[in-house]
């Protein structure tokens, strides 16, 4: 699971968790990631996380976003592990955990059905709080758990929804869905060949 150990004094020991595919980060309440400093902008960047791929986007953002040294304005770059990724002057850490069972050679669609039912048999933790929010009057308790756990499916302002909620393994779902009907069209396929050619 990809996360943030954020390294700046005013933040030390903050760590955030990756468990939605994209992550807003800034100032403003809206952000699942909320970074209460002057430096950073209301709609600062957003995190695209798709396991071993994380992608940051800087928004247009005030002071930019930067990336193990280069600098984003209304751009995107790859982040790795270990990469420092800078929101203004606030700092953090990417750590990626590597997955054992990703070969280091072109992923298959086997591989990534395997990926997915190992993934549908793991347990899934619903944590209460879906967002982190550092600095201002939103400073944590230094004596409670700095880590936080975001809920696999984004919630919006308004509050959940049934539908959030019920689409929340839509893309798992689908990829199987996607592997079944291809099989079914190449046996379909093979049938209607073998009649052809059986009448001739």
């Amino acid at each position: 699971m990809a996360k943030l150990v954020f390294l700046s004094p005013a933040y030390s020991g903050h760590v955030y968790q990756f468990v939605v595919e994209k992550t807003t980060v800034g100032r403003g309440d809206e952000n699942l990631l909320v970074i209460r400093d002057e430096s950073v902008s209301r709609a600062h960047c957003e995190i695209l996380v798709n396991e071993p791929e994380v992608i940051v986007r800087d928004l247009g953002s005030r002071n930019g976003t930067v990336v193990n040294g280069r600098k984003l304005r209304h751009q995107q770059t790859q982040a790795k592990h270990g990469h420092l990724i800078r929101f203004g002057s606030v700092e953090a850490r990417l750590e990626l955990e590597c997955d054992p069972f990703v070969p280091t050679t072109t992923i298959t669609a086997a591989h990534d059905y395997l990926k997915f039912m190992r993934e549908s048999a793991k347990p899934k933790a619903q944590p209460e709080n879906p967002s982190l929010s550092m600095g201002g009057d939103a400073v944590a308790d230094t004596t409670a758990s700095k880590t936080v756990l975001v809920p696999a499916a984004s919630v919006p302002a308004s509050g959940p929804t049934t539908s959030t909620i019920e689409q929340a393994d839509t893309p798992k779902e689908s990829k199987l869905s996607l592997v079944l009907t291809a099989a079914t069209v190449g046996i379909g396929l093979l049938v209607l060949l073998w009649l052809l050619f059986r009448g001739n």
